[in-house]
């Protein structure tokens, strides 16, 4: 069996997309750290993800060059695409500058990018987000995959089927 030490995982997708869920349940199943900035939902009241940005970016990837994580293996859910497809999304001010240098260093870290997202999202409900702004976070997620040297993965995940999810990024961490 494949051996998933040394692995940056990034789950990134518009709200509901399922990337908590899958995310944790691969953390579980391949026994590595996963991480969930709590400070993302802060910034968004705040409106300050510059800062998140600028300072909780570059200090996670601070300890992960200085951490014996699980297996020497991360799952973050949300980073720095996310920051783009929002700030894009919003015309709100970020470093894209910054954005792109992290890209890179994430790749050298052997970084990998699951991109979930739904084809419909039924029932949508988000206190910060609305519906109508799904397609435009989709757009702008897209445009950051064709310009990323990380290795990425489109998982859409309309129909729910979580074993399936699982098994789709197994087999592209492969």
């Amino acid at each position: 069996m494949h051996s998933f030490e040394n692995n940056i995982i990034i789950f990134i997708g518009p709200d509901n997309s399922g990337k908590t869920t899958i995310a944790k349940k691969l953390a579980k199943e391949l026994n590595i750290t996963y991480f969930k900035n709590s400070l993302e939902q802060y910034s968004f009241r705040k409106n300050d993800f510059f800062a998140l940005l600028e300072i909780g970016a570059p200090l996670t990837l601070s300890l992960i060059h200085q951490s014996k994580l699980k297996n020497n293996a991360i799952i973050l859910d949300r980073f720095t695409p996310c920051e783009y497809a929002y700030s894009k999304t919003y015309n709100r001010t970020t470093n894209e500058k910054l954005i792109w240098e992290i890209d890179k260093d994430l790749y050298f870290l052997n970084g990998y990018i699951i991109y979930c997202y739904k084809d419909i999202y039924e029932n949508f409900s988000d206190p910060l987000i609305k519906s109508s702004e799904l397609g435009t976070i989709k757009y702008y997620y897209e445009e950051y995959l064709k310009q990323t040297v990380i290795p990425h993965l489109k998982l859409n995940t309309t129909d729910q089927n979580l074993e399936n999810q699982i098994n789709q990024i197994k087999q592209f961490l492969l």
